[in-house]
């Protein structure tokens, strides 16, 4: 396996196509029929208003069109990066405005690297919402797919800024950057990073969000030390020296010692590697040099929000804003997101049924859409989920409930999600076998 840089628009563009040449062999002329039910006006919006493509080919469409930039168009990608459950898709949905990406109580919702796209003015601003960060260790407990490890470090490489999202309402953990997302940051000194401390409404003393923004921060934003106490800098090396430069305040290493020139070498290969193995074999290699490390001293910006309540998003929308740089936009302003509408259907059920059945039973149920189709401006969707063959009866009496009460109401919440999301009237069947 390779790492792909720069393939944002291939991957997209692969994935629609291969989900179009499936649904044709199906069904031929189901595409025809779909466009001929939707009503004229829809077919006649406004070319530049943000839309989601009721059809495969639809989205196909939004996704090839040329980008409608002005002369002085600006663009800036931005990875979102942190642990399961950080509230990254939350946010992506505050961003854009628009309910995209789904979101649950339970860890792992997001299961690929996922893109939207939001435009302001001259700027264009282009999210990969990522799986959260997990240790290949736990990520072979868990039996999680391939992608889940894969594509948080893929979009790293394609973007241009990480935004790194952080539970502060975690008690364990809020006091610390996890260790896969410091080795990520560690791997790409090079790239602009900000802090977002997420979930603040939950933190009931405000004045523990200023220790932990030291902590987590090395007591460095945008190269400014917030503290200087001689014994603090003794304990926090600032190993971003070892790949760049070796600052005469806070570095306690030569720059010719051992260690820094390993460390530079583990950099450059880092860099220029494209297997995946021998990438993620060097990122387990960094965790030794980075061990003890609980914050990163090269944030360029630290953040407090709230999701939850769209607290601080308004700020991190107009500082991305502001950082991104002039270049040409990716995509048309009228594109959103780079998934198929059913596969947007169907992530928005998986949701419900994460947020409504216990234990391992919803990451293990396979959903199919079986019917798709619009109908005098009713999107009418019809999907059915899978239970494993041999966990069929204990499956099945989970997901029906009392008297089918547990699937009438993720039918219910994941309809009134579509509604939301392809902004019009949806008629929802599930079906389990």
């Amino acid at each position: 396996m390779f790492i792909h840089r720069g393939s944002i628009f291939n991957r997209s563009l692969s994935s629609l196509l291969r989900l179009v040449s499936r649904q044709e062999a199906l069904c031929p002329t189901r595409h025809e029929q779909t466009r001929a039910s939707l009503p004229h006006h829809t077919q006649e919006q406004n070319q530049s208003a943000p839309e989601i493509g009721l059809t495969v080919d639809r989205q196909m469409q939004l996704l090839l069109r040329r980008p409608d930039q002005p002369p002085d168009a600006r663009i800036l990608k931005v990875a979102l990066v942190g642990v399961p459950n950080a509230g990254k898709s939350f946010l992506v949905n505050r961003l854009l405005g628009w309910r995209v990406s789904s979101v649950s109580t339970k860890m792992n919702t997001t299961r690929e690297r996922q893109i939207y796209s939001f435009t302001s003015g001259q700027s264009q601003i282009v999210f990969l919402d990522t799986p959260g960060l997990v240790s290949p260790k736990r990520h072979g407990r868990l039996k999680l797919d391939r992608s889940m490890i894969m594509d948080p470090h893929s979009s790293i490489w394609d973007a241009d800024c990480i935004v790194v999202v952080h539970d502060v309402s975690d008690p364990w953990a809020a006091h610390r950057l996890d260790h896969e997302v410091t080795k990520v940051l560690y791997a790409h000194p090079d790239k602009m990073s900000i802090l977002v401390l997420n979930k603040i409404d939950k933190v009931r003393k405000k004045l523990q969000l200023l220790d932990l923004t030291r902590r987590l921060t090395d007591g460095i934003v945008h190269g400014t030390r917030s503290w200087k106490k001689l014994s603090e800098v003794r304990k926090q090396v600032d190993l971003v020296s070892v790949f760049e430069r070796m600052d005469a305040l806070h570095g306690l290493l030569s720059p010719g010692s051992e260690l820094v020139v390993c460390a530079q070498r583990l950099h450059r290969r880092l860099m220029e590697t494209r297997h995946w193995h021998e990438y993620m074999s060097l990122l387990g290699q960094l965790e030794q040099l980075v061990e003890g490390k609980s914050g990163w001293a090269n944030f360029s910006h630290v953040l407090m929000a709230s999701a939850l309540h769209d607290d601080g998003v308004a700020e991190l929308k107009d500082l991305l804003l502001q950082l991104a740089v002039p270049g040409d936009w990716m995509y048309h302003s009228s594109f959103v997101t780079d998934q198929s509408p059913q596969s947007l259907a169907e992530q928005c059920v998986r949701e419900k049924l994460l947020d409504y059945l216990p234990h391992e039973i919803p990451y293990h149920l396979r959903l199919v859409t079986e019917y798709w189709d619009v109908q005098d401006g009713l999107l009418c969707i019809v999907i059915t989920i899978m239970c494993r063959p041999k966990q069929f009866k204990r499956d099945s009496k989970q997901l029906l409930g009392r008297g089918g009460s547990t699937l009438k109401q993720v039918a219910m919440d994941a309809k009134q999600e579509l509604m939301n999301m392809f902004r019009r009237e949806v008629s929802l069947k599930l079906v389990v076998r």
